[in-house]
């Protein structure tokens, strides 16, 4: 038996108890990921001009007048979340 925080607990207890916290530190890495995911997506939905300039940039191309038609445009916003969505999900968007 170990002794540890006042208790006396078997090695085996121990061995759960450590699993099970590795376990949780697992999930909380992949909630970490899904929070990102969420957020950027969340940014993007919210500057879509800012999201569009930084892809132009990154393509070296610029921007047009379609990108003013875009960000006002319901259907491009909805395909941001569903995207989203289903990157969170960990599947591909159709």
């Amino acid at each position: 038996m170990i002794y540890k925080l006042g208790y006396n607990l078997p090695k085996a207890e121990i061995n759960k108890r450590i699993m099970a916290y590795e376990a949780n530190q697992a999930e909380i890495t992949q909630l970490k990921a899904r929070l990102a995911l969420c957020r950027e997506a969340l940014t993007t939905i919210a500057y879509p001009i800012q999201h569009l300039q930084k892809v132009a940039d990154e393509q070296g191309a610029s921007l047009n007048g379609m990108a003013a038609m875009l960000v006002d445009d319901a259907r491009y916003l909805k395909q941001i979340a569903k995207e989203a969505l289903a990157a969170i999900e960990g599947r591909d968007e159709e």
